[in-house]
């Protein structure tokens, strides 16, 4: 009876699974990847708001120093802004839904990826990456461009945050490694 209880659980879990959904994710590696998603959003986010507190202090043009700075853009969300992307020639991690259906509207993310060598993979269903992010909508493919590196140029980055950069760059090139190693086309 047991054994039958946590069969039927796992089912109820991975509902379906696309048949081309060849180098999918699971244990550590995925949530390696959910949590440098989740911390690539955190980090564009925080960049986004200090730009926007910063630009909301004065409302003319006088008393502006005209440094602006440009918010982080490291996370590329849906089917065609990753297209757009990847034939623009950014270069970063694509991770792709398991449960996209029909297959059609994502079957050409791969063959981008190969052409262009860029690692990608399938993590999972919509809902799942959707909230990787957090978003509160289903998300087909998104796209982790590589985070830039801190070389100190602003004097208002804190240690904190230079630690943060290392670790986000570091957690990237680790999962990058991972899914080149066990991925059977790259």
């Amino acid at each position: 009876m047991e054994g039958e209880s946590s069969a039927a659980a796992a089912p109820a879990a991975a509902a379906y699974v696309s048949p081309c959904a060849v180098p999918l994710l699971e244990g550590k590696a995925y949530r390696r990847s959910v949590r440098l998603i989740r911390s690539v959003a955190a980090a564009e986010r925080q960049s986004r708001s200090s730009r926007s507190s910063g630009s909301s202090g004065s409302s003319g043009s006088s008393g502006s120093s005209g440094t602006k700075r440009k918010s982080l853009k490291l996370l590329r969300r849906g089917v065609h802004e990753v297209t757009k992307s990847l034939r623009k020639g950014e270069s970063g991690l694509v991770f792709i839904a398991s449960d996209v259906y029909p297959i059609e509207i994502t079957a050409h993310i791969p063959i981008l990826c190969e052409d262009k060598n860029i690692a990608y993979a399938y993590l999972g269903p919509k809902k799942t990456l959707g909230h990787a992010f957090n978003s509160k909508r289903p998300a087909s493919v998104i796209m982790l461009a590589p985070p830039p590196p801190n070389s100190g140029k602003n004097k208002d980055d804190s240690e904190a945050n230079e630690a943060e950069a290392e670790d986000l760059q570091e957690a990237y090139s680790k999962l990058e490694k991972t899914i080149r190693k066990n991925h059977p086309y790259l």
